[in-house]
């Protein structure tokens, strides 16, 4: 490894475009990393050190790379310009688990290609949460406090949230 070398990251939905934690690609030769992601859904970019300068995404957005295909990147290398698109990876409206990718890099040209993932839907997650705990009649169920949506937040009401809980 040379002295200096950057760490490539994953950022995106899957992670709540959290780059301080962004899982990082393993070199596995040179210029050539892949990374395997647990739960991989949603839009994402390619990162550097974890910041959002360099990033790279698609040159549209919209922009969608399936299982099996090649993307180049499109990049941002200076504060000043515009961030790229993010790109979605897979079928809109589902995941994948074990989610393989591949990165290419060339100099500051960079090809991501979706290698594998074991392909669930995503719209049969519950479509309902709700908090149960020791404010809840002492973890009954019964007593389980709805979540419910409002302004796009899932919202609960809680009278006397003490001890622990679940959601």
């Amino acid at each position: 490894v040379a002295v200096n070398a950057a760490t490539y990251n994953m950022v995106g939905e899957f992670n709540g475009w959290a780059n301080g934690s962004a899982p990082a690609f393993t070199e596995v030769s040179a210029g050539n990393y892949e990374i395997t992601i647990p739960d991989f859904w949603g839009e994402a970019k390619v990162i550097v050190d974890n910041n959002w300068v360099p990033q790279y995404g698609g040159t549209n957005q919209g922009d969608v790379v399936l299982v099996g295909e090649t993307y180049t990147l499109s990049a941002k290398l200076e504060d000043a310009t515009p961030d790229p698109a993010n790109l979605l990876f897979g079928k809109a409206g589902f995941g994948y688990k074990n989610a393989k990718l591949t990165l290419k890099v060339e100099g500051d040209v960079l090809s991501i290609t979706f290698v594998s993932g074991e392909e669930y839907d995503r719209t049969a997650l519950p479509d309902t949460y709700q908090l149960v705990g020791a404010c809840t009649n002492n973890w009954n169920l019964a007593d389980a406090i709805q979540f419910e949506e409002v302004d796009g937040v899932l919202t609960a009401i809680v009278p006397d949230l003490s001890g622990t809980f679940k959601i």
